[in-house]
């Protein structure tokens, strides 16, 4: 029997030494590709547990740092809402951190006596430090909520740059804006507008009663 001039059967009756080569390689080009898949995926949940990870980090911190500030706010009734008031934008806040004396109480109360208002500006400093010093670009704003007296409250905002703040497609994102009826969760991770948020920034409020 003749044999076409195309084939490539060996003396042998076997595929040649190149067919199995080029079947080989192959395999292992479709075996790298799984293992690329298997690589992303692995690295998108390491990417979105971290995510959740610092996110509750972040929820921590604020819950111990606010609650730090409102037990000192609990025991000044009488202070002037005006003393523990701090609100302008978060870059202007930001800004303000380069300055040493930004972080040192007018009055140390832990050295002498002080008056309800020295205490609130003692403790608005101390809260500021503590804010600066745990989150990355961290600062806080208090504003008044309600009147004087015994509708009297304090709405506390942490701000902070979230690098976790992104879309689907990985691009930087602002965090929704306060706009005074919002409810529970909502009411909790909105920005003040007054404090005009840049993207990448993330928030969160809690109301106080002193």
């Amino acid at each position: 029997m003749t044999r076409s001039r195309g084939s490539r059967i060996g003396t042998s009756g076997l595929p040649s030494r190149a067919g199995a080569r080029g079947v080989t390689l192959i395999e292992v080009l479709v075996s790298i590709l799984v293992l690329s898949v298997g690589l992303l995926g692995m690295m998108g949940l390491q990417a979105a547990a971290l995510r959740y990870e610092q996110g509750a980090w972040a929820r921590t911190a604020v819950s111990s740092s606010v609650a730090d500030f409102s037990d000192g706010i609990r025991m000044l009734p009488t202070v002037t809402p005006a003393i523990i008031e701090s609100v302008r934008t978060y870059n202007a806040e930001l800004a303000a951190t380069a300055d040493a004396s930004y972080f040192v109480p007018g009055v140390d109360c832990d050295l002498q006596v002080c008056s309800a208002d020295e205490l609130a500006a003692f403790a608005r400093t101390l809260w500021r430090r503590n804010i600066y010093g745990s989150f990355p670009a961290g600062v806080g704003f208090v504003q008044q909520a309600g009147v004087p007296g015994r509708s009297l409250a304090y709405a506390l905002t942490v701000a902070w740059g979230d690098k976790s703040l992104v879309d689907a497609d990985g691009n930087v994102t602002s965090a929704p804006v306060c706009a005074g009826n919002e409810q529970l969760a909502a009411a909790r991770n909105c920005c003040p507008a007054e404090i005009e948020a840049p993207a990448g920034v993330r928030c969160t409020r809690v109301v106080v009663l002193p």
